[in-house]
């Protein structure tokens, strides 16, 4: 292992995507990554291995499991929000969310119990996907939004990645909001700077306002057609610019374009996730 990727991986500790520093060792991780896995399809090389292993935090090696060996660069780029993220969510697996949602769901049988399904992210996928649009988010002055938040931990992990003015979440399921609202008292005890711009609220999403964000997330693979064309109608309210990342369906609007397609390692297995931008009319009518 040469001396630059222990370089790398210092610089790295101090998760700040505002400094250019902080963004040139995370690609220089990312394509030392990208080479690692290449030159092991040409040949095995165990002490390879063995390096890129010593690279790895104990405290990441059980998250890092779950992904791909490309991946483990994640690991490395956004350690130091994950271990707030750890910290406050460690001891609540996915299937203890999903219990938790299936309990409070027995109180909504007038609803489609089909848009209820559990659903929750991956961090450090999650966190990638963030950072790749990061350029185009207002540093502190942007807002994000979880519909359908869950537990929490798409928000949670929004607010630690990048410095969110507001991550909001909306969640419909009083016990999910009521846990969420531990977690970030929990977070509040080691980091109150993004502690603070974290909130929830009780409710439907098609009730609570969202047109003012800068991010919406939606994990939207059980919502009915129905509510899905509701939810893109919804979405055209969003300024220009604005992204909208949804799981498993495109928004039913043309107003906004697809920039990229990606395959996604989530709580529940893998899933297509859509990272779409709001466009003008006239873009449309050009098109």
């Amino acid at each position: 292992m040469t001396d630059a990727v222990q370089t790398w991986k210092a610089q790295l500790v101090e998760c700040d995507p505002t400094s250019d520093q902080w963004k040139e060792a995370a690609q220089h991780m990312r394509e030392y990554a990208a080479d690692f896995v290449n030159g092991l399809k040409r040949r095995p090389n165990s002490r390879a291995v063995d390096e890129v292993r010593a690279l790895i935090p104990d405290d990441l090696r059980e998250e890092l499991e779950a992904l791909p060996v490309a991946q483990f660069a994640l690991g490395l780029i956004f350690y130091r929000p994950f271990q707030d993220y750890n910290r406050v969510y460690r001891h609540f697996s996915h299937e203890y969310a999903k219990e938790l949602s299936m309990q409070a769901r027995k109180d909504f049988s007038e609803f489609d119990t089909t848009s209820f399904v559990y659903g929750e992210i991956s961090f450090f996928p999650f966190a990638d996907i963030l950072d790749s649009i990061s350029a185009d988010i207002p540093v502190g002055n942007g807002v994000f939004y979880d519909l359908g938040s869950g537990v929490g931990k798409a928000v949670m992990a929004a607010a630690l990645v990048h410095k969110f003015h507001k991550a909001i979440g909306i969640e419909q399921l009083k016990p999910l909001v009521d846990f969420s609202h531990a977690r970030v008292d929990r977070l509040m005890e080691t980091n109150d700077v993004a502690g603070q711009t974290i909130s929830y609220l009780c409710g439907s999403f098609f009730d609570h306002k969202w047109s003012d964000g800068d991010v919406v997330f939606c994990h939207s693979t059980c919502f009915s057609p129905s509510m899905w064309e509701r939810i893109s109608k919804d979405a055209e309210q969003l300024k220009q610019g604005a992204y909208f990342i949804s799981v498993s369906h495109i928004l039913a609007s043309p107003l906004f374009e697809v920039l990229r397609t990606l395959t996604v390692q989530m709580g529940w297995g893998n899933c297509t996730v859509y990272i779409q931008v709001r466009v003008t009319s006239n873009s449309v009518h050009d098109t």
